[in-house]
């Protein structure tokens, strides 16, 4: 069992790891997460939640500030597998967490067709970007615009980078309505997004980070997918 003394020491480590990324101390934060799934990864009861979010956020090190795709392929991949040990459906809300977990399964399909083409695997890429989209399909929600979005785009990462010029440029418009409706949702039904972690403000701001992302893109027919506008705001929504 988990004790809670060890929990305390994992919030200050992840905290500290969350600041030092903040001012860019890498191997800092590399370093304190290392620690802090040491601890949780001794125990038999560990939140496998937890441990999937401090896999991503080293997935995401690598991936766009180290530059080291295969360490950052190795961590996503934890994280994925520990993704579909998540949000397990319970009978009090079955609905609601096969919904979930269908929408973090098709993120982490996003995610590790991101790093795909980072390693120039754009095969695997499309596999997982397919996935995500057949997933997203299949959810009950109606709030299924953010997925949709980020595979139109990321799509058009892989046509960018096998110089198909016309079918990326088609997906990143394409891409770029979705992203625009998106954001309409966000102003015209704050209410809707309550059960997020961030207030409407700050995701109409993501938003609209998005879409002046999708422009540079179009206007510059080249992929910017490690520029500062991480899917990992899809996570958020």
């Amino acid at each position: 069992m988990r004790d809670d003394d060890d929990d305390d020491i994992v919030c200050c480590l992840i905290r500290q790891a969350e600041l030092q990324t903040k001012i860019y101390e890498y191997n800092g934060a590399l370093l304190n997460y290392g620690k802090a799934l040491e601890i949780y990864l001794k125990h038999e009861d560990i939140l496998h939640s937890n441990v999937t979010s401090i896999y991503r956020q080293v997935a995401v090190i690598y991936l766009r500030h180290k530059h080291d795709y295969h360490l950052a392929l190795k961590y996503q991949l934890l994280k994925h597998k520990n993704t579909l040990m998540t949000c397990t459906p319970d009978f009090g809300n079955e609905n609601f967490y096969i919904e979930q977990k269908k929408k973090h399964t098709a993120e982490s399909h996003l995610e590790l067709a991101e790093i795909y083409i980072a390693l120039k695997q754009y095969d695997l890429a499309t596999e997982h970007l397919r996935t995500a989209m057949k997933i997203n399909d299949e959810r009950s929600s109606k709030y299924t615009i953010d997925i949709s979005a980020a595979c139109y785009e990321i799509f058009a990462d892989v046509y960018l980078a096998l110089n198909q010029t016309e079918l990326a440029t088609e997906h990143l418009r394409i891409a770029m309505e979705l992203y625009k409706e998106l954001k309409q949702q966000h102003i015209q039904a704050p209410g809707e997004f309550r059960h997020l972690m961030y207030e409407p403000k700050e995701l109409i701001e993501s938003d609209e980070i998005k879409i002046k992302c999708i422009e540079e893109k179009v206007n510059n027919r080249s992929s910017i997918v490690f520029k500062n506008c991480p899917i990992s705001f899809v996570s958020q929504q």
